[in-house]
């Protein structure tokens, strides 16, 4: 290190130029200009103090990099936002004490006015008594004295309220200085001996990896239409570098998003005997409300194949800067769909629409969270399974309003049977009724379902169903529709079963 002694340091002026984020780290590149006739010592200067060391790598054409050193380092100017947030807390800080002084004062105009309300009727009595004043400039005085009292306790209450919220706001602003100062001080610097080959202008680029610093995820916004969907494909992208990204390239790296659960679930239907050490009873059916965008035109989205793994470019460069979020668009694209309402009566009196949906586009679709719009209408939220070029992906919309749907029991019955052995039967009586108030012909899927006996004395039969289910499944007890109904038609369908078991018993469902 002895040739540092005898060169001049000279610091590059540089930017953060790309980033490539992963699962877990991002990839920093940032580049610098400078004009070289001779060897130089070179620093790259108010890096994140969060990059790996041995992760840092120079190049740049024609110039031969020599030792590298990577050391603690320091702005010599702080950012921008700092003042912002000095002059801010200063400002704060002094409308703060201005109204407690107010407060001080109000104070002592509350006590003195006191004091004369308090000493006011000895007063009264001997100055009427005397004659030297009216009973009537007595009352104008102490209406006066209570106005007075009253405006100053109003005052005092805003003044109490205006303080409780800017003491507020200037400690989220003095936590936004503190973390800042923390990444200020947080900072390295990267310098190297530099030899160009001949004199000249050199482009330098200077890599280096973040661990745990940056985050995306794939975010949809997505709109149902008659034949087709349009995806609003976005990445949400939080970096918390130390470093703010300006007009920087960013390339995603693909990863996997947990799951989100969705629309209801056909599944068994039983009834059993209530159990005597149990005193929770379930009667009734758990509804679970599922929740099922916005177009806008972009340049075309640049797909990259890296080996197990696949990276987008982002059409645009973005700026980020440390500590914020924001989403992007990676692209919009319309896609071809079929589309099924699903109608589960027994669990709730919803419409769901759920979708085909055909990838004939080169993009490959990772799993996220999707809003959900019919025709730009919010329905919700779902989730966005992973989808490749060529693959039909089933997505749920949420539900719509324009199918309207009712069961009701319209019948029960409990019946005492049997001579030497007693038994109890009751009788269900269920009329369901979906109507389509859209304006167009709707396909539904309508499960019907009776319940399942988990017990052999526990007899359940089927009395009536109709119309005729188009499929019928033993195991789940469930029969199924498959209906196309027109504008303002009707479809009704009653459904009729008995449960019967020995008198003395209570059954429950589940």
């Amino acid at each position: 290190m002895i040739f540092y002694l005898f060169l001049i340091n000279l610091t590059l002026n540089s930017q953060v130029n790309s980033v490539i984020i992963y699962p877990d780290y991002a990839v920093i590149f940032r580049k610098a200009k400078i004009y070289l006739t001779k060897k130089e010592v070179l620093t790259f200067a108010g890096l994140s103090g969060f990059l790996e060391d041995n992760s840092v790598k120079i190049k740049s054409k024609d110039l031969k990099i020599g030792e590298v050193i990577i050391k603690k380092g320091y702005l010599e100017e702080p950012p921008l936002r700092v003042k912002e947030l000095e002059r801010e807390i200063k400002r704060l800080e002094d409308k703060i004490k201005n109204w407690e002084n107010e407060k001080l004062v109000i104070k002592s105009e509350e006590e003195f006015l006191s004091s004369i309300k308090l000493a006011s009727p000895e007063i009264i009595s001997k100055e009427l008594l005397m004659g030297k004043i009216s009973p009537e400039s007595w009352e104008r005085a102490l209406a006066f004295l209570a106005t007075k009292l009253a405006d100053l306790k109003r005052r005092n209450l805003l003044l109490e309220d205006s303080l409780n919220e800017t003491k507020k706001q200037l400690e989220a602003l003095k936590k936004e200085l503190q973390d800042i100062k923390a990444l200020i001080e947080n900072k390295k610097e990267v310098t190297f001996e530099a030899i160009p080959e001949k004199v000249g202008e050199y482009e330098i680029e200077l890599s280096y990896n973040i661990p745990n610093a940056v985050t995306f995820s794939p975010y949809y916004e997505i709109n149902a239409d008659d034949n087709f969907v349009s995806f609003n494909y976005y990445a949400k992208i939080y970096q918390k570098t130390g470093e703010d990204w300006e007009n920087t390239e960013v390339f995603l790296n693909t990863a996997k998003i947990l799951p989100i659960t969705i629309a209801p679930e056909i599944t068994p239907y039983y009834v059993d005997f209530e159990k005597p050490i149990y005193e929770k009873r379930i009667p009734t059916e758990k509804v679970e409300l599922k929740e099922a965008p916005l177009l806008a035109e972009k340049e075309e989205v640049k797909t990259f194949e890296t080996g197990i793994s696949l990276e987008y470019l982002l059409p645009e460069r973005i700026s980020l800067k440390s500590g914020e979020e924001k989403k992007f668009l990676i692209k919009n694209v319309k896609l071809p769909a079929e589309f099924e309402y699903f109608i589960y009566p027994r669990k709730d009196n919803n419409a769901y629409l759920q979708t085909k949906i055909f990838n004939n586009s080169d993009l490959v679709f990772l799993s996220g969270e999707a809003l959900t719009y019919i025709k730009n209408n919010y329905t919700g939220k779902t989730l966005m399974k992973n989808m490749a070029p060529k693959e039909t992906l089933q997505l749920d919309f949420g539900i719509d309003e324009r199918i309207k749907v009712e069961r009701k029991l319209i019948k029960y019955l409990i019946k005492k049977e049997g001579v030497f052995e007693k038994k109890e039967k009751q009788e269900f009586y269920y009329q369901t009724k979906i109507e389509n108030y859209s304006p167009k012909e709707r396909n539904l899927k309508i499960v019907e379902q009776l319940p399942i006996s988990q017990n052999e004395e526990i007899k359940v039969k089927l009395i009536k169903i109709e119309p005729k289910p188009n499929l019928s499944d033993e195991n789940l007890g469930t029969f199924t529709y498959y209906k196309n109904l027109k504008p303002n038609e009707k479809l009704i369908i009653n459904l009729s079963y008995s449960i019967e078991y020995p008198t003395g018993y209570k059954i429950i469902f589940h």
